[in-house]
């Protein structure tokens, strides 16, 4: 027996829409938490070769607000799979940075390299550097970027627009 759900909205009982399909079949899930947090204000100066927390503190968009900018931290509403988006950009003076590395990190614990670069000694000024993941979340897991930088006077850079260093995120399903 076969049968036709003829609808354009899905909404819970107090109104809230989960899902829009409109008349090419194109579905939209407006509540779907999603953001990108930037490195906007100042650079962000780190000891040499010691694993740091890296912030984020301007919102491009967040919706669901789940990123605490406050805390550079992501809190996930519920349980799923997410996927994660990291650009950063690492510079030491002088050409003296060797490696780069960033981490993402649940509940404050390491659980993924999102990437490792490293050169022979002292052959970089700077570096663009970017990798995804996709992990599975518990509600109220929070997830956040650490990093390390070789070098003399490493700083994670900033940008005034956000476009070198930022760190976006979607709930998948």
């Amino acid at each position: 027996m076969a049968s036709i759900l003829g609808i354009d909205t899905i909404q819970n009982t107090v109104g809230t829409t989960a899902a829009t399909i409109d008349a090419s079949g194109r579905i939209s899930t407006p509540a779907r938490p999603a953001f990108r947090a930037e490195k906007r204000a100042s650079h962000q100066s780190v000891t040499d070769s010691v694993v740091t927390k890296i912030t984020f503190e301007h919102e491009a968009f967040d919706i669901g607000s789940n990123y605490d900018a406050s805390n550079s931290k992501f809190v996930a509403p519920i349980a799923g799979i997410y996927h994660f988006n990291i650009l950063l950009r690492g510079i030491a003076n002088g050409g003296t940075m060797d490696f780069v590395q960033y981490f993402l990190y649940k509940n404050g614990s390491n659980i993924s390299d999102i990437i490792q670069m490293q050169t022979s000694a002292n052959n970089m000024a700077n570096s663009h550097l970017g990798g995804g993941l996709s992990v599975q979340l518990a509600a109220s897991d929070e997830i956040e970027i650490y990093g390390a930088i070789s070098g003399t006077s490493p700083v994670f850079q900033s940008h005034a627009s956000g476009q070198r260093t930022w760190f976006s995120g979607f709930l998948i399903g």
